[in-house]
């Protein structure tokens, strides 16, 4: 009934609501960007022709790159009715870590010979390092974290973690790490520099991901249960590495409390996107939440 009552209210402002507010100026643009990031230099301004907005190219002054920040309106679906809402995207975190890859591509090639490793750089952004073996990999991304925390100037990559990743004696596909949890190892936090193990690690990409569905979300707790109690069919399943098999298969299922009360989990195996053939999401009942009224 809660989640109801919650519905019904959206629909409700939704109907009156046509517009919020509209994209950022170009000179507010740089005002953002200046205060975040620290002193640049405004390289362009370009009015954007979709979404309306702007979109400023400026020269970062303390480690010598550009980035752009950009406006525009976005527009949301809610209970059939389309309103639209100013957003931002800004770069500059992503550009930061190409910019110190490319600085220090000669010695990231020398680790990867070391180790026989590879080093993928994300756009989340993120730092994977992948290695044949355990300490291979955990000593790679030591040393890889320990040139991005020497490019750590006013501490603006304190937000990076260097990921260790282990392919055994296969290959590796990147996009599929969430799927196969046994290729996790553990990660390095900048600036903090303490390796975090496995089980935390796993934890927190299971986090991470659930900001996607709710930026407000919070962990509660994990549980490994059987496949067949969690209302999917193997018909759903995406073929991986570690997917369920059967309805006894055990499967551990992440559990969040939303902004709005509800319960919801992320599962640790994949289901196809009916929406996109050929696309898969994670396993989770976040549209079919529990709250704490429902028996």
């Amino acid at each position: 009934m809660k989640k109801l009552r919650i519905i019904l209210l959206l629909c409700l402002i939704m109907l009156g609501l046509t517009a919020c507010g509209r994209p950022a100026s170009a000179n507010k643009l740089v005002r953002m960007a200046k205060k975040e990031h620290g002193s640049a230099k405004v390289v362009s301004k370009v009015k954007n022709t979709y979404g309306k907005g702007y979109t400023v190219t400026l020269y970062d002054k303390l480690q010598d790159f550009d980035y752009t920040v950009s406006s525009y309106m976005a527009y949301t679906d809610i209970c059939g009715f389309t309103y639209s809402h100013p957003e931002t995207t800004d770069d500059f975190r992503c550009c930061l870590v190409n910019k110190i890859a490319a600085d220090e591509q000669a010695e990231i090639e020398n680790i990867k010979l070391k180790y026989d490793a590879n080093v993928y750089f994300e756009t989340s952004p993120s730092v994977y390092v992948c290695a044949k073996d355990y300490d291979s990999a955990k000593q790679a991304a030591r040393e890889v974290a320990e040139l991005f925390q020497r490019n750590n100037k006013n501490y603006r990559l304190d937000f990076l973690n260097v990921h260790a990743l282990t392919t055994g004696s296969g290959s590796y596909d990147i996009s599929q790490y969430v799927l196969d949890s046994e290729a996790v190892i553990g990660y390095m936090p900048i600036p903090e520099m303490i390796w975090v193990g496995k089980d935390q690690t796993i934890v927190d990409i299971y986090v991470n991901h659930a900001k996607d569905f709710d930026p407000d979300a919070v962990y509660l707790r994990r549980e490994t249960v059987r496949f067949g109690d969690t209302r999917f069919t193997l018909s759903q399943v995406t073929e991986a590495s570690g997917a369920p098999t059967s309805d006894d298969s055990p499967v551990t299922l992440y559990y969040f409390r939303a902004s709005d009360g509800g319960e919801f989990f992320l599962a640790d195996f994949c289901i196809n996107d009916v929406y996109n053939p050929g696309k898969y999401i994670t396993a989770n009942n976040y549209d079919n939440r529990k709250y704490p009224d429902e028996k």
